[in-house]
């Protein structure tokens, strides 16, 4: 049975194409013939983007777009690049009316992780990710709204979408809240890195980083103050220097080295390597944990809903700081030892739940 995998793979950051990765070579692994489907939305399309794009002409559009070409340009081929060459994909598709074409391809189609049913986000698009190009089974996996609630005027819709999936997956609680309102049944399961194991992922990050004792920063939002803030005061305690990974120079005297345009392999090795972790990053956090590092999360303006479920799971509500740098903390170390067994246990169930169903999808299609 071949299986087409439809997520958000595309976004400018580590965690949309780690997660790609994480799902594709775990189905595979498994011995399932999965294909994720790359599918770029035109909106999202690199090149596309300086075209003009609604009500705005083409002169302010491009003024826009050539300030954050450098960053844009160079960000798009490294996680793009990654992608091509780790993950078993399908041709490059942004027409969404050619989805339709992929029913001749594959028996399955699964959608999922990251924010696939965040509409706000996802916008024109968002049909195509409740799978509405094919009448195949269809399940989710670990899928995220983004949100804790949805608008009254979209319930409706909502239910009868998900009404068409065999199964569904999703990761949050707020999740859960959100499908199980709608009289649907639904798991929740762990992000599709925790898939892989600890040892997969130290070796996938590949030789030891040339920095050695520091305290590794990684935010998303351009809300890297705050979390420098914190790792500057965790840094002078323990003796550390501050290295900052980001997507744009970030001006700090604090900051003893700053990378720009690291590979998602850097990504993963910079927080390997570090002896402490600050972020704002879903992903950051759950790379920590999987690589059982000390950390602390600080809150963001938005999005808060994933940290927060992930921190619940493990106990950890005690490592997520306040945005404004108000917040008392000490750098009491976590004791993998104790929080280890619920993450294994929320692996082993996120596991059992993709494969039952897949498996029954895959007996379903043979008869």
């Amino acid at each position: 049975m071949k299986i087409g995998i439809l997520t958000i793979h595309f976004g400018y950051n580590y965690g949309s194409v780690l997660q790609s990765f994480a799902l594709n070579r775990y189905l595979n692994n498994q011995g399932m013939n999965a294909f994720t489907i790359d599918y770029i939305p035109e909106r999202c399309d690199f090149w596309r983007s300086y075209f003009p794009h609604g009500n705005k002409s083409i002169v302010f559009r491009f003024a826009i777009n050539l300030l954050k070409f450098p960053s844009k340009f160079l960000m798009n081929n490294i996680c793009y690049y990654f992608f091509r060459r780790n993950v078993i994909h399908t041709e490059k598709i942004t027409d969404k009316n050619k989805l339709s074409n992929l029913n001749r391809k594959f028996d399955l189609f699964l959608v999922g992780s990251d924010q696939v049913w965040n509409y706000v986000y996802n916008q024109e698009c968002q049909n195509v990710y409740y799978l509405n190009f094919t009448n195949r089974p269809k399940i989710s996996y670990a899928a995220s709204f983004g949100m804790d609630s949805i608008d009254e005027e979209y319930v409706d819709e909502l239910r009868q979408k998900l009404q068409e999936f065999n199964f569904i997956s999703v990761r949050e609680d707020s999740a859960v809240s959100i499908v199980n309102a709608l009289g649907i049944p639904c798991t929740r399961d762990i992000d599709p890195v925790f898939l892989l194991e600890k040892d997969s992922w130290r070796e996938f990050a590949g030789r030891k980083s040339r920095f050695s004792r520091y305290v590794f920063v990684y935010a998303l939002g351009g809300e890297e103050k705050s979390c420098i803030d914190y790792a500057f005061k965790i840094a002078k305690n323990k003796g550390l220097k501050v290295v900052v990974l980001c997507f744009k120079r970030v001006i700090d005297k604090r900051v003893d080295r700053i990378i720009m345009y690291a590979s998602p392999k850097r990504f993963v090795q910079l927080i390997r390597d570090a002896d402490f972790v600050v972020t704002n990053s879903f992903h950051g956090t759950s790379f920590s944990l999987i690589l059982n590092k000390q950390f602390f999360v600080v809150e963001r303006s938005k999005y808060n809903t994933r940290i927060d479920s992930i921190l619940t799971l493990t106990g950890l509500q005690k490592r997520k700081l306040k945005m404004d740098g108000s917040s008392c903390f000490n750098c009491e170390e976590i004791d993998y030892s104790t929080i280890q067994p619920s993450i294994n246990l929320q692996i082993d169930k996120s596991k059992e739940n993709i494969k039952k169903a897949i498996i029954l999808k895959e007996n379903t299609i043979e008869r």
